[in-house]
């Protein structure tokens, strides 16, 4: 980014009108973005939507992660998949929140998945 943004100041400076980058509160790092940006072919060869030898759903990963009951919790996972958060710990406490909340202690459930019995 550094050395684009360098030569885009050289170029600019040719026509003495490099000034403009002087107002840096237009940029911002890109480790302060919330969320990863993935270019389309990235996209396509993680196979994230579809499977590239038929082209269809079946096999992709939000095929084996949709399990959304509206049109609206597929379009959010659809989102979430595409736009992976960055911030690690973030995950990490996001995670804990949500697993700490989902299973009560001291369940019978709980207990069968700890002892392996189904």
């Amino acid at each position: 980014m550094v050395i684009a943004l360098a030569h885009a100041v050289k170029y600019l400076s040719a026509f003495g009108i490099a000034d403009a980058f002087l107002e840096t509160k237009f940029f911002t790092m890109f480790a302060s973005k919330a969320h990863m940006l993935l270019a389309a072919n990235t996209l396509t060869n993680l196979e994230l939507y579809r499977i590239e030898t038929d082209n269809s759903a079946r096999g992709s990963l939000m095929w084996v992660l949709d399990r959304t009951k509206t049109k609206f919790g597929a379009r959010l996972l659809r989102s979430w998949i595409g736009h992976p958060l960055i911030d690690k710990q973030y995950v990490s406490d996001i995670a804990h929140q949500s697993v700490g909340a989902d299973i009560p202690q001291g369940s019978a459930g709980s207990n069968r998945c700890r002892s392996g019995n189904p």
